[in-house]
């Protein structure tokens, strides 16, 4: 049995990790990289208002005024990505990443789900998917006998879904769900193939002679008994956050709010691992373009959310910059817990 985890909106999930109240608000997320920037995702809001991809930010901000812009960066997505591979860990040692957004974890030899049976499978699905809403991202999960249905049902459906009869459930699918290209998903909506089931019903052969070798490729994605191999892959022992204000800001409130959010959501990573952190790593990047780093030790190792939170309090309480915060990141150096047995009138 295999289980896939779908991050839907991937990017602007990782741009609103830490600031999940702006999902009901008008968001448009702007991908910077590009010669000329535009909107490649926005929130439910900001679609309601008019907004769409390939709109420019002031486009964007023509048709909604209220609209936030926020920019997609790669380090928010890596950190989202290393989120979930950790978290996923922590339920089975067999990992994947398929694509961005998109783990594939095999449940095979798990003894916790011994037997396959669809409460234990469902159960340990659950559980995945309430670690990930810590960690302020929201999962779609699929389980199937191969990958790729696992991959379908993630996909094309919400929360939770078991397929234990694949075929029925793909051919009710969209072809999109096939990811066609442009031009062959144009050939096949003029011939009225609109669902997976029709497709196949064509014939691999037939298909090939008229559509070439991504004929091929398209009933391969529909195959519901191949079991392909995964390429396994090793969480990184790296735990960090970051966060770029959307103006810059000169108390230390709004600091301490997010770096509580940064410890509440590293703490439960390092668990999985069986770590403790070592040394805090706190990173200031000022306005004026200077940039703080302060490495403060933890006395005794710790995992716990609180006594964390608590140092960066008592350090922040005394610092003062040039100018105003603009971002701020947060790294854990992470090592084994010690265990020490204390005498009578010792502690620690």
């Amino acid at each position: 049995m295999f289980a896939v985890v779908h991050l839907p909106q991937f990017p602007l999930q990782a741009a609103l990790r830490h600031e999940p109240e702006l999902w009901t608000q008008a968001v448009a997320l702007v991908d910077p990289a590009r010669t000329t920037p535009i909107v490649c995702d926005a929130t439910p809001a900001a679609r309601e208002a008019g907004i769409a991809e390939g709109l420019t930010p002031t486009q964007a901000l023509a048709r909604c005024g209220r609209v936030l812009i926020r920019h997609r960066m790669p380090a928010q997505e890596a950190a989202a990505t290393a989120a979930v591979l950790q978290t996923a860990h922590g339920f089975s040692p067999h990992l994947e990443t398929t694509a961005p957004g998109l783990t594939t974890l095999d449940l095979r030899g798990l003894s916790r789900i011994a037997g396959g049976e669809p409460a234990k499978l469902l159960s340990l699905a659950g559980e995945l998917r309430s670690a990930l809403a810590g960690q302020g991202l929201k999962a779609s999960i699929g389980l199937a006998a191969t990958p790729t249905v696992a991959r379908h049902a993630a996909r094309w459906s919400e929360g939770l879904r078991m397929v234990a009869d694949p075929r029925p459930f793909l051919d009710t699918l969209p072809v999109a769900a096939l990811e066609p290209s442009s031009d062959v998903a144009e050939i096949l909506r003029k011939w009225g193939v609109h669902r997976v089931g029709e497709l196949l019903a064509l014939g691999q052969a037939a298909l090939a002679d008229r559509l070439g070798l991504e004929a091929l490729a398209l009933f391969a994605a529909a195959s519901v008994d191949v079991v392909r191999p995964l390429r396994h892959v090793q969480p990184a022992e790296t735990f960090a956050e970051s966060f770029d204000f959307a103006d810059p800001i000169v108390t230390a409130e709004p600091l301490l709010f997010i770096l509580r959010r940064f410890v509440d959501q590293l703490a439960p990573r390092l668990e999985v691992v069986g770590l403790v952190a070592e040394t805090l790593v706190l990173r200031l990047k000022l306005e004026s373009g200077a940039a703080l780093e302060r490495r403060l030790r933890v006395p005794q190792p710790t995992r716990s959310a609180d006594i964390l939170h608590r140092m960066l309090l008592t350090h922040l309480e005394g610092l003062r910059t040039e100018s105003a915060i603009s971002s701020v990141s947060l790294a854990l150096d992470p090592t084994q817990p010690t265990q020490k047995q204390f005498g009578l009138f010792e502690a620690a």
